[in-house]
């Protein structure tokens, strides 16, 4: 199972996972696991954000919101869609973020 199921018992005091590496350095294998640790979705069904920006997964006790910022050229505001929900946000490129 990919690292991030070991953050399975912290979870609940992180919301925010800022996922920093090149193209192809695992930021995806990562969410994975995570994802498997919150039952959100299987590995085989995680796939990278890039050209939809966000990927959506259920999980029981949370949601897990997987975001690529890769392709957006400028800064810009996304805001925090996410707040009042019990999410989980892993986000790649954040430094994109105005």
């Amino acid at each position: 199972m990919p690292s991030g199921a070991r953050w399975q018992s912290c979870w609940r005091r992180l919301n925010l996972f800022l996922l920093r590496g090149d193209l192809g350095a695992g930021k995806t294998t990562l969410v994975k696991g995570i994802a498997a640790a919150f039952e959100a979705a299987a590995e085989e069904d995680v796939t990278s954000p890039t050209f939809t920006l966000v990927h959506e997964y259920r999980g029981r006790s949370a949601n897990l919101y997987h975001i690529d910022l890769y392709r957006v050229d400028t800064p810009t505001r996304i805001g925090d869609p996410w707040a009042g929900r019990s999410a989980v946000r892993a986000q790649s490129f954040a430094h994109r973020v105005g």
